[in-house]
């Protein structure tokens, strides 16, 4: 089950079925490629943005709890059928990745709070086991 879940998943982010084994860790090296705020306001950048994604406890339809790993700090993720991961780090901000055409994802941070800030980042990335 696990093994089918992490199929669908890493199909979805371009990689080859043969590739996977059941537990397998999916890492995804991403490049930020432009930012904006919650006024729309954009920059270009070239930002690094890396990430591993470890299944936990996954149904049939690969979704379920993963585990996500983004500069050595650990979140419990969770991963939609469609292929969206949402997460919440130490800060308590709300993450989300949408797996848009590969390589393209969009990556959604929000803060609730007495100072709400919200953040849009477009970024192409490639997937390794």
């Amino acid at each position: 089950m696990i093994l089918r879940a992490v199929l669908g998943l890493a199909l979805a982010l371009g990689l080859p079925a043969q590739a996977l084994a059941e537990g397998a860790r999916i890492s995804v090296t991403c490049q930020v490629t432009s930012s904006c705020d919650a006024g729309g306001q954009c920059t270009a950048t070239r930002q690094p943005f890396d990430f591993t994604l470890d299944p936990v406890d996954v149904g049939p339809d690969g979704a379920g709890d993963f585990r996500i790993t983004i500069a050595g700090a650990g979140f419990d993720a969770e991963v939609t059928a469609d292929r969206t991961v949402t997460w919440a780090d130490a800060a308590e901000t709300w993450n989300q990745l949408v797996f848009a055409a590969e390589p393209h994802v969009i990556w959604t941070a929000r803060r609730a709070g007495p100072a709400p800030e919200a953040q849009i980042r477009f970024l192409s990335c490639e997937t390794q086991l």
